[in-house]
């Protein structure tokens, strides 16, 4: 093999390459281990951080990933398929007992809790009234 024909093999390999780049990526390939609109969100909650008693963390559908407790306090709190806790608001037949997505107590376990448990109206979080919120880290899409 010649210097030209080494020259003319790298020119089709490269003009292969960037077609391949071009238009196999056109629809947005992922190369990633999450699609685009699967990854989760997250927020953190800390004993000195001002959640109100009714916090709204998404207006809409979703699913609730998981709350990682990584210090426990002494309040309670609850995590609700809904945007409101004014029952006059909310419309349809919800059953209550399906409205309680995830209960952590007072003083939990430092750890993981895996929901993966979808919401259609939104997520509400409810903190109780005591001296310390746990630290957590709750994530949703």
């Amino acid at each position: 093999m010649n210097k030209k024909d080494i020259i003319i093999i790298s020119a089709i390999v490269s003009v292969i390459t960037v077609s391949f780049i071009l238009f196999a990526n056109k629809k947005g390939l992922n190369l990633g281990s999450v699609q685009q609109t699967g990854e989760y969100h997250s927020t953190t909650t800390t004993s000195t951080y001002g959640f109100s008693d009714l916090t709204v963390l998404k207006g809409e559908g979703g699913t609730l990933g998981s709350i990682v407790v990584t210090k426990a306090g002494t309040t309670e709190m609850n995590l609700y398929n809904a945007t409101t806790s004014d029952i006059t608001k909310r419309t349809g037949n919800i059953a209550t007992s399906s409205l309680l997505l995830a209960h952590i107590p007072a003083s939990p376990t430092v750890g993981t809790y895996v929901f993966d448990t979808i919401f259609t109206n939104g997520l509400l979080i409810s903190v109780g009234q005591k001296s310390t919120l746990s630290t957590t880290t709750i994530t949703y899409r």
